[in-house]
């Protein structure tokens, strides 16, 4: 699990998303709320739906004018499946698998404490003792 989250809020707009999945090469970001409680989910697919294509030829300014206006709260997905930090990493590897799910947010009493993602398994398997 990873716990450090970088995390957005719903009322954070489509801008913020693209300048975070461009600057940390995120694919999956929670939304929470000031209580740091877990609101939605939003992912690079998601984006992708709503991105300008680049053939559109539109200049990068009005796009960004236009990401500006597009709340994150309107396009995030609200149903999360979660874990709990006392999960075991085959019963998260299950449940991706069954729900072809790129990850799972680990929550605890309402609170997002980490997220597990394809990335964590491959970590394990390198550094099985970590």
């Amino acid at each position: 699990m990873t716990s450090d989250v970088f995390c957005l809020h719903a009322d954070d707009t489509l801008k913020d998303l693209d300048e975070v999945l461009t600057w940390k090469k995120f694919r999956h970001v929670p939304v929470i709320d000031d209580e740091r409680r877990l609101v939605g989910l939003v992912t690079h697919r998601d984006f992708l739906t709503l991105a300008i294509s680049k053939l559109a030829k539109v200049r990068k300014e009005e796009t960004f004018g236009l990401y500006s206006g597009v709340r994150i709260g309107d396009v995030m997905g609200k149903k999360v499946t979660t874990i709990g930090p006392d999960a075991k990493l085959s019963e998260a590897a299950e449940v991706m698998l069954k729900y072809r799910f790129g990850c799972l947010p680990v929550v605890q009493d309402s609170r997002l404490v980490g997220i597990i993602t394809e990335s964590d398994f491959v970590r394990a398997l390198l550094k099985p003792e970590a």
